[in-house]
Order: C-alpha cells, then structure tokens, then sequence
C-alpha cells in the first residue's frame, strides 16, 4: 500500500509541477536567468579548486618518486661499494 501511494504523491507532485510552470512561466524564466550565472560561478570555482589540487598532488607524487628513485640509487651504490671492499 505504501508504493501505491508514493506512486500517487508522485504523480500529483508531478502536476502541480507542470501547473506551476504554466502559471508562472515568467517567473521561471525569471528565476532562471537569474540562476544560472550563480550557478555558472559556483561551478566554475568547484573546476578551479578541483583541478589546482590534481596538479599540486601530481607534483607532489612527482616529487616522492623522485626522492624515492634518488633514495634506491643511493641504496645500490652503498650495496655496490660494499660488495667490491669484500672482494677486496
């Protein structure tokens, strides 16, 4: 019984919906023009901060490879010093 009446709830919200549009068309439009430059600055701030933070942890992933290659390096030279004093 409960889906039966979400179905009707639904289908009335519905209507009074497409009742509301056609008696305030140009209020809509209205409220419209008036959101979506909001709307375009909201999402154009949400790019600014997403994007600024992908390239600062590429770099910083950047940057822990290269301590990490320079760290190995280091590792196989001391291996490699050890190794040829005990050939010695």
């Amino acid at each position: 019984m409960g889906k039966v009446l979400g179905i009707v709830v639904g289908v009335v919200l519905v209507l009074l919906g497409v009742w509301g549009l056609v008696t305030w068309w140009s209020l809509f439009v209205r409220a419209l023009m008036a959101a979506v430059p909001a709307l375009l600055i909201v999402v154009g701030v949400v790019l600014v901060v997403f994007f600024f933070s992908e390239i600062r942890s590429a770099r910083q992933e950047k940057a822990e490879m290269a301590s990490a290659t320079e760290t190995a390096s280091k590792e196989e030279e001391t291996a490699s010093k050890d190794e040829s004093e005990e050939g010695k």
